[in-house]
């Protein structure tokens, strides 16, 4: 490899952009749009799983009758830290 160093994210994108194309002598409108497609699927794939995330924290959170009034007015991270300080009071 000549010395070159690779991330293993790099490596995980060279994969799963060869996973989308159909052949290795792709021209480059194929691959333009092969990595249009790959980055579509990946962005969609991440608000999903944010939002199913999302979700589930607010569930456990309603729980507690403290946060029943807060509705998602402020970040998960700031829910996160007033939860952990009314957890030790």
């Amino acid at each position: 490899n000549y010395g070159i160093r690779v991330s293993s994210r790099a490596e995980s994108a060279h994969a799963s952009l060869k996973a989308h194309l159909r052949n290795r002598l792709s021209d480059l409108e194929k691959l333009h749009k092969a990595i249009t497609t790959m980055l579509e699927r990946q962005q969609h794939q991440f608000e999903s799983n944010r939002a199913k995330d999302r979700r589930r924290f607010y569930l456990g959170l309603r729980q507690t009758s403290f946060f029943k009034n807060i509705n998602r007015s402020c970040s998960k991270k700031a829910m996160e830290l007033m939860k952990r300080q009314f957890d030790l009071a």
